[in-house]
């Protein structure tokens, strides 16, 4: 009874190790390289990840799938980051009727900076 409890924590601990290493392949999982910082991910689920998030919006969805951001490779991270940064810059992003109707959404100049500073950072 020991050894099959034995065997069985192994397989689940080997289990968790390759579909770690595995879902995510050619990243750099253990620096965590351009991962989201929990200050700017916080910011983006408020005012963003309605629209861009896995349940979004089609037409959002089309630009920008924040659920996927660590399947994108580095270079197209920065550029999307890149583009966030610009959008939200504009004004364009979050658009005006969202906003309209989610007024906590809006982004202040500090979050808009901080979120641009993370864009500067991101690795290619």
């Amino acid at each position: 009874m020991k050894n099959k409890i034995l065997l069985i924590s192994a397989l689940m601990i080997f289990g968790f190790v390759v579909l770690s290493w595995t879902s995510n392949p050619g990243k750099d999982s253990i620096s965590g390289a351009n991962e989201i910082p929990p200050g700017v991910a916080v910011i983006l689920d408020n005012s963003c990840n309605a629209c861009h998030g896995a349940n979004g919006r089609a037409m959002a969805l089309s630009h920008l799938k924040l659920a996927q951001w660590n399947d994108y490779s580095s270079e197209k991270q920065a550029d999307k980051a890149a583009e966030i940064c610009k959008m939200i810059s504009s004004g364009k992003m979050p658009p005006k009727g969202y906003l309209r109707d989610n007024p906590a959404a809006v982004l202040s100049q500090a979050q808009i900076d901080s979120i641009c500073a993370w864009s500067a950072g991101i690795k290619k």
